[in-house]
């Protein structure tokens, strides 16, 4: 059933894989304040369907324009896009609305920024920072102490073991693993870098570089 045009909406912005995959946490997102009864709908530049997984498929145009309560998040893995799609809603009004999976894990008092996604199996541990826009994939565990930047991705089973600072837009591969930093020393990765696949870090990381190997280096 297509929503009314004054329906609260929540706009899961990406009817690709991974946004296939967040699909049963945006049903329960609905069911939960601050999003409670609200609709759920894919929202894409150019809809090449009108539904996926039997979810109605809308163009950004027709969502930003929606008479009614908007939430959005975004399963979408270019860190631009999602920076662009935030900006883009935002302004027009729509809340972003986190996606955390009941089997993921944020201890008290760790800090979580706006619209972010934890798959199940994820750990955010004690007195971590999460940005705005992050994805925690499947079985990603952030450390105690760790700092993790805006529209930063984390693929499934990447590990920051402890005091890792990571900058914004930076696309952590599946299982790599970032070693530990010091209190001291914070281990630093950069800004819009990229960590290989299953790359082991010991050393930082400059702003815009990509790493592969055990032990990572330069490529």
């Amino acid at each position: 059933m297509e929503p009314l045009d004054t329906a609260p909406l929540l706009g899961l912005h990406g009817a690709g894989a991974f946004g296939r995959e967040c699909l049963p946490l945006a049903r329960c997102a609905a069911k939960s304040h601050p999003a409670t009864g609200a609709q759920i709908v894919f929202v894409e530049e150019e809809p090449h369907a009108e539904r996926v997984a039997n979810v109605p498929v809308w163009s950004h145009r027709r969502f930003l324009d929606h008479a009614g309560l908007r939430y959005f998040s975004i399963a979408i893995a270019d860190s631009r896009t999602r920076a662009r799609l935030a900006d883009r809603c935002i302004a027009s009004g729509a809340s972003p609305l986190s996606l955390v999976s009941e089997r993921a894990l944020q201890y008290a008092d760790a800090s979580i920024g706006a619209g972010i996604v934890q798959c199940p199996f994820s750990t955010v541990s004690s007195e971590a920072r999460i940005g705005r826009f992050v994805h925690l994939n499947f079985g990603v565990y952030v450390a105690h102490d760790c700092v993790i930047g805006d529209f930063v991705t984390l693929a499934p089973a990447a590990q920051c073991l402890g005091r890792v600072h990571i900058g914004e837009h930076t696309f952590v591969g599946a299982g790599a693993v970032i070693h530990q930093g010091t209190r001291e020393q914070p281990r630093r990765i950069g800004a819009n870098a990229i960590i290989g696949m299953g790359a082991i870090v010991l050393e930082d990381v400059p702003d815009g570089i990509t790493v592969v190997g055990n032990p990572a280096r330069p490529i």
